[in-house]
């Protein structure tokens, strides 16, 4: 914000007043006790994807399956892959090594 007033400072009669009205606005819905959000979320089913189970090969084809929607639709990604399989490898096989002996 600071950059922007020094590049721009005919707008501090804009970003002042709007962020002071965004701080207000701010503590009025913290200060609330529940908010309408929060309750149309706890109504209404929902997939969550925590509560999907990936272990085993399941969570293998989805790792590969996930890794080849990024692959796809960001091919700038696709270097990082490279760097970053040996890490991974090595960082999975001394987790499965030490969740192995520490059951």
């Amino acid at each position: 914000m600071i950059v922007l007033l020094a590049a721009e400072p005919v707008l501090a009669w804009f970003i002042f007043p709007t962020l002071l009205l965004g701080i207000l606005v701010a503590a009025v819905l913290h200060s609330s006790q529940s908010s309408p959000g929060q309750q149309d979320d706890e109504q209404r089913p929902a997939i969550q994807i925590a509560k999907i189970p990936v272990k085993g090969a399941m969570g293998l084809v989805f790792t590969i399956g996930t890794m080849a929607i990024f692959f796809v639709a960001l091919p700038q990604v696709r270097w990082f892959f490279v760097l970053a399989l040996p890490s991974g490898a090595l960082i999975g096989v001394g987790l499965y090594l030490w969740h192995k002996g520490h059951p």
